[in-house]
């Protein structure tokens, strides 16, 4: 992979997951503010809305970022890379070619991949209960971890000479 396209995947994650960040923390204080203690398990448990956030905010990601850096590797601002002998590449290659099914996918691989063992960790360190204030610091971090996480394959996947 060029340079170019790693410094730009770099630039691309801290921006994403600063504005996932902000926008996942701030929805979590709004909605669940008046709440006295949000409970880890349950139908209202924040366990589910993890899982609702992980699917609904990849999937708006790669509904935005996979067109933006197709238009830009179309315009020549930036190169097509590809690299087979990379695992990551070959699973990107597997992904569907419609940008409504690559974005179902990020969004499945987000509850699939990155939710239990967040609400494994959390059930382990006995952490049961937040408050409404805790629940969107914690809320705010995962979410932009997780954006910054897999923007870097959404721009991949985008970039890729499929």
């Amino acid at each position: 992979m060029s340079s170019d396209i790693a410094h730009i995947i770099r630039s691309e994650r801290i921006i994403s997951g600063l504005v996932n960040a902000a926008i996942n923390g701030g929805l979590a204080w709004y909605l669940f503010k008046t709440k006295p203690l949000l409970l880890l398990w349950g139908s209202e448990g924040f366990g589910v809305d993890l899982m609702a956030t992980a699917f609904i905010m990849l999937f708006i990601v790669a509904l935005i970022v996979v067109p933006i850096f197709r238009r830009k590797v179309r315009q020549g601002t930036i190169s097509a890379t590809w690299d087979n002998d990379r695992w990551l590449h070959r699973q990107l290659q597997r992904f569907p070619h419609s940008l409504l099914g690559s974005a179902i996918l990020f969004g499945l691989i987000g509850m699939v991949v990155f939710v239990p063992p967040s609400l494994l960790v959390l059930s382990v360190s006995h952490i049961t209960e937040l408050s409404p204030a805790q629940y969107a610091i914690f809320k705010g971090c995962w979410a932009g971890s997780l954006a910054a996480v897999m923007v870097g394959s959404m721009i991949r996947l985008a970039v890729s000479r499929r």
